[in-house]
């Protein structure tokens, strides 16, 4: 029922009413609907619809390669772990970069996950995908370390970090104490193409209705386990390197070409919509939004 609701079960036929508003349904497990690999990965929409070999990579990525090697049907399902089936359902992404640049004022956790506040952030982060914490020191930007925390999946897929633009010093002060040992070297992820952004990209269009109208905001970014939000008057719109990008003094939002196929209009309300029309978890919420 739960399913049918969330519009994961596109069998039967009948109608549903549904409050107005968002919300989420968080089943006890973690269910596989479809008869293979690649109809589980693109559920509930065809896998027709999809390149095979981009339904592959992603599989990988999300370290779920091996079982591409038990071929198709009943056999390449048979036997998932837990984690494994919760990667199923992030193997779509949504092309969508979302950084809060300031100051973490308050760190709580509650109800299985990490809130961050401050006047630069508002951020929620479950605790349940998180599997490992990895420091990564590397980074250097002028003569200037970048600290970097990772909060990383089973898998060893990022699901979110932290960048210590103060350098060095303060954050091994915030580290003291703490238990570490050296981490493995991740696999590095294929690359994809190099993104294109069109002049008729179809992910403009609100942005530069916000910006004409230099009205107020608020772009929020929910995904499994992570929800990110800024509210604010959009500056510029740069479109750079296949990307369109907003960038203020606390903000960043990097959208890849061809990640935004439309966008779902409710008054006030903007849904963006991924290749396969499906939501990608980036909204944005104004007035101005007729």
């Amino acid at each position: 029922m739960l399913a049918a609701i969330a519009g994961l079960w596109p069998w039967g036929k009948g109608r549903i009413t549904r409050p107005a508003g968002r919300f989420l349904l968080l089943p006890a497990g973690a269910p596989v609907l479809g008869d293979d690999l690649a109809a589980a990965a693109c559920h509930p929409d065809d896998p027709a619809r999809h390149d095979p070999q981009r339904i592959r990579a992603v599989l990988t990525r999300l370290g779920l390669g091996h079982r591409l090697a038990a071929g198709e049907g009943d056999a390449a399902l048979a036997g998932l772990s837990m984690g494994e089936r919760q990667r199923l359902g992030l193997a779509r992404g949504p092309g969508v970069l979302l950084e809060r640049i300031g100051r973490v004022e308050t760190v709580q956790e509650a109800e299985g996950e990490i809130r961050l506040g401050g006047a630069c952030h508002d951020a929620r982060i479950a605790l349940g995908p998180i599997a490992e914490v990895v420091v990564d020191r590397s980074s250097i930007m002028r003569d200037k370390v970048m600290p970097r925390v990772e909060l990383r999946a089973a898998s060893g897929a990022l699901l979110v970090s932290a960048i210590g633009l103060e350098g060095l010093d303060p954050f091994e002060a915030a580290l003291e104490g703490l238990t570490r040992a050296p981490a493995a070297e991740a696999a590095k992820p294929e690359e994809d193409p190099a993104p294109v952004l069109a002049e008729d990209h179809p992910g403009l269009a609100p942005f530069e209705t916000l910006l004409d109208a230099g009205a107020e905001v608020a772009i929020e970014l929910e995904l499994p386990g992570l929800r990110q939000m800024w509210r604010g008057r959009i500056e510029e719109l740069k479109p750079m390197m296949g990307f369109l990008n907003i960038m203020t003094a606390d903000f960043h939002l990097h959208l890849r070409g061809g990640s935004v196929s439309g966008w779902a209009a409710e008054p006030g309300l903007r849904c963006a919509l991924g290749p396969d029309g499906a939501p990608t978890g980036l909204t944005l919420r104004s007035a101005v939004l007729s």
